[in-house]
């Protein structure tokens, strides 16, 4: 980059932390161009402009680099908004009344039933069917998978449901607190259903 280029980025930022709009824009052309990309995630960039759109009016010439504290507030956006997105998937099962819910911590920290206070919590990464297999997805096996996952329920649904998220079978029973042979005969049974399906 030359001196005329860095003069010119640094006049931008300085009319962009002034509310100049057409300076916001080019600034944030610029960041995306050269700090964005590196999200391939349409989303991920969508934040990262956010984030260094809300530091511009902290930005200042005459402290450090504004560019690199621009590229800090956005890129720490993003690490907020990828662990957001990472916790809504974590779950909670209660070992004692089998309560699978959102992630509960106490007062002091310790993640514990919603419903029976219990502290015999799994916690574990769940990645719902409905994130997973929306209907309006354009992918056929996904749309296949919903509707077939539509006809399970009960214990079938739960073990359905925890082995699409790539749990073994000694985990599901563990989660559920029944034993592996249940698990099993689930499974045969869910492989029954789904031959069945594929059949029609």
């Amino acid at each position: 980059m030359g001196q005329r280029e860095i003069l010119s980025i640094e006049n931008e930022t300085l009319k962009a932390s002034k509310g100049h709009k057409d300076s916001q824009e080019i600034l944030l052309k610029y960041m995306l161009s050269q700090y964005g990309k590196r999200y391939r995630d349409p989303d991920c960039q969508q934040v990262f402009l956010i984030g260094v759109w809300k530091a511009l009016d902290k930005v200042r010439l005459d402290i450090g680099n504004p560019l690199k504290y621009l590229n800090y507030k956005g890129h720490y956006a993003v690490i907020d908004y990828v662990k957001q997105r990472m916790k809504k998937n974590l779950r909670q099962h209660c070992q004692d009344c089998r309560l699978s819910s959102r992630l509960y911590r106490n007062g002091f920290g310790k993640y514990i039933c919603t419903a029976c206070q219990s502290e015999q919590i799994y916690i574990m990464n769940y990645i719902s069917p409905t994130d997973l297999l929306e209907p309006h997805s354009h992918d056929d096996n996904n749309l296949v998978i919903w509707e077939f996952r539509n006809q399970l329920a009960g214990r079938q649904l739960n073990v359905f449901e925890l082995a699409l998220s790539g749990h073994k079978q000694i985990e599901i029973a563990a989660i559920l607190r029944i034993t592996t042979t249940n698990v099993s005969i689930r499974m045969r049974q869910i492989r029954s259903k789904w031959l069945k399906y594929q059949n029609q």
